[in-house]
C-alpha cells in the first residue's frame, strides 16, 4: 500500500494531515512579513534627516524689524478694524505715528523667518506673532480709513503695503507663520479690487506693478513644521500627528489656491 506523505499516525492509529501544522505557521510569517515592513516604513520617517528648507537670513532682516515695531503698537481698538469708526480709527493712527513713518523703510528690506530647534521657541514665535498681528493692524487701519475718506490712491496704497507686510511675515516660516499672513491677503485682494474703478489708468498700472513686485509666494511650510514639532514634541508624537499634519497643510493649500484667485481676480480689474 502506498504511503501518503501528508498523513502520519498518532498513538492511537488515526491519520494527521501534516498541512494543518503548517497554515499557523505561515500565517505567523505573512504577519511577521507586515510587521518589519511597518517597522522599516516607521523607522524611515522617524531617522530621516530633518528638511527644515531655512533660507538664508538677511541683514537687516523685516521680520525682526516688524516685531520690533509690533510690539511698541499702542492704543489698539477692542473691535476689529471694519467695525471702527472714522474717528476711531484716526485715533489709533495717531497714536502710532511713529510706526507709520518707520515702516517703509522697514518693509524695503528683505525678510525670512528665523527657524529654531530650542526648546522655547514655539513660545517666541507666538509672542512675535502676536506682535505682528497688531502692526498688520496698523497698517489695515490706514488703509481702511483712506478708503472711509473717499481717497482711493492712498487706500490702494495701503492695501498693497498690507500685502507687503503680509508676504514678508510668511517667507521662511511655519503654518502659523502662513495663517497669519494670508488673514491679512484675505482683506486686501477684494478691496483693491473694489477700489480699481476709481483709479486712473496710471494709477492701476503702479499698483499692479507693485503688486507684481511682491516677494513670491512661499509654499515650503510642511517640511519646516515637521522639522521643527520633531524637535519640540519628538519624532514618535510627530509620526502618529503625521495625518493631522498632511491635513492641516492641504487646508493651508486650499487657502493658497483661493488668494491665488482673489489675486488674478483683482489684477484682471487693474490690468483689462
Amino acid at each position: 500500500m502506498k504511503s501518503n506523505c501528508f498523513l502520519q499516525f498518532d498513538s492511537f492509529g488515526s491519520p494527521t494531515n501534516l498541512r494543518s501544522g503548517r497554515i499557523p505557521i505561515l500565517m505567523l510569517a505573512v504577519l511577521a512579513v507586515v510587521m518589519v515592513a511597518l517597522l522599516i516604513a516607521s523607522v524611515a520617517f522617524l531617522t530621516r534627516a530633518p528638511v527644515p528648507a531655512a533660507l538664508p537670513i538677511p541683514t537687516p532682516n523685516a521680520y525682526g524689524q516688524m516685531v520690533r515695531l509690533g510690539g511698541s503698537v499702542q492704543g489698539v481698538p477692542t473691535t476689529g478694524i471694519n467695525e471702527c469708526s472714522a474717528v476711531t480709527l484716526t485715533e489709533f493712527l495717531d497714536a502710532n505715528r511713529q510706526i507709520i513713518a518707520e515702516l517703509d523703510s522697514v518693509l524695503q528690506n528683505e525678510s525670512v523667518v528665523p527657524i529654531g530647534f530650542s526648546q522655547d521657541y514655539l513660545e517666541v514665535e507666538f509672542e512675535n506673532i502676536s506682535r505682528l498681528r497688531q502692526l498688520l493692524r496698523v497698517i489695515d487701519a490706514k488703509a481702511k480709513l483712506a478708503q472711509m475718506e473717499d481717497r482711493p490712491v492712498d487706500a490702494a496704497d495701503g492695501y498693497v503695503t498690507l500685502l507687503i507686510a503680509a508676504r514678508k511675515i510668511q517667507r521662511g516660516g511655519l503654518f502659523i507663520h502662513m495663517q497669519v499672513g494670508c488673514a491679512y491677503e484675505r482683506v486686501a485682494w477684494p478691496a483693491l479690487g473694489e477700489l480699481a474703478s476709481q483709479l486712473s489708468a496710471d494709477e492701476k498700472a503702479n499698483v499692479a506693478w507693485q503688486i507684481q513686485s511682491l516677494t513670491p509666494r512661499d509654499k515650503d511650510f510642511l517640511s519646516r513644521e515637521i522639522a521643527i514639532g520633531k524637535k519640540q514634541v519628538g519624532r514618535v508624537r510627530m509620526f502618529l500627528m503625521r495625518s493631522h499634519t498632511a491635513a492641516t497643510n492641504e487646508r493651508n493649500m486650499a487657502i493658497i489656491a483661493e488668494l491665488e484667485a482673489a489675486e488674478k481676480a483683482a489684477m484682471s480689474k487693474l490690468i483689462p
